[in-house]
């Protein structure tokens, strides 16, 4: 599992994590409590599926503005 704690673009973090396909890291929303979004990781390693969506999210048009936090639990 991981965690995403991210203010602000919550739903637009969960789509791009939901519907990413490039690798075979699958994510799935396990959970949302206030700022932080927990995400279940279908196949893979969670450390890998961290640095993954941190890599996404950073990628996004919105992304490199925003602040967040990405880690493996």
């Amino acid at each position: 599992m991981i965690c995403i704690t991210s203010v602000m673009q919550q739903d637009a973090i969960i789509e791009l994590l939901e519907n990413d396909h490039s690798t075979n890291i699958q994510f799935k929303l396990k959970e949302k409590k206030g700022p932080k979004l927990f995400f279940d990781i279908l196949e893979g390693d969670k450390q890998e599926a961290a640095d993954l969506a941190k890599k996404l999210i950073k990628a996004a048009p919105w992304g490199s503005i925003l602040y967040f936090q990405s880690i493996a639990v």
